[in-house]
């Protein structure tokens, strides 16, 4: 019985760190089709979104299925917890890069030259901080959440 919850855990971290990862990779992509005024790139992005959709569908599910078929106590428990939180605001992230790509595809808004350094930042901040959350559930170590704390003050 606990292999298999040992199992369904590990399953668990695997599905966040890929959602983390295809949520990284839209970040990287709207920032440069918002720089590069690239609509068919936006286009993409706005695409992928559904995956995203999926991944956080798909990662509920196993959350809910642990919850009810395991009955977790403490520490599980809160793990299980906090990924259901985490993934919900991982979604919300993927959503905000897809409507930035929706408004970069209808032509809405241009990156002056003198703003791309900016928005590059930016980006920047956000795939330092989005990946560390992702990192810290997947492993947990003391320092993980004073660390994804900081990058928050960004």
């Amino acid at each position: 019985m606990r292999n298999k919850f040992n199992e369904q855990l590990v399953e668990l971290n695997n599905e966040m760190i890929s959602m983390g990862i295809m949520i990284e990779k839209s970040i990287s992509k709207t920032v440069e089709a918002l720089n590069n005024g690239n609509i068919e790139l936006a286009g993409k992005i706005m695409e992928g979104d559904e995956q995203v959709d999926r991944a956080q569908k798909k990662i509920e599910n196993i959350c809910f299925n642990l919850i009810v078929e395991q009955q977790p106590v403490a520490k599980d428990l809160r793990t299980i917890t906090a990924a259901l939180k985490m993934v919900t605001d991982m979604e919300r992230i993927g959503d905000h890069a897809a409507d930035i790509s929706e408004i970069t595809a209808k032509g809405s808004i241009s990156v002056p030259v003198a703003e791309r350094v900016s928005t590059s930042n930016i980006g920047s901040a956000a795939l330092t901080f989005e990946p560390s959350s992702t990192r810290s559930h997947a492993s947990p170590s003391y320092f993980a959440p004073a660390a994804t704390w900081q990058l928050k003050q960004l």
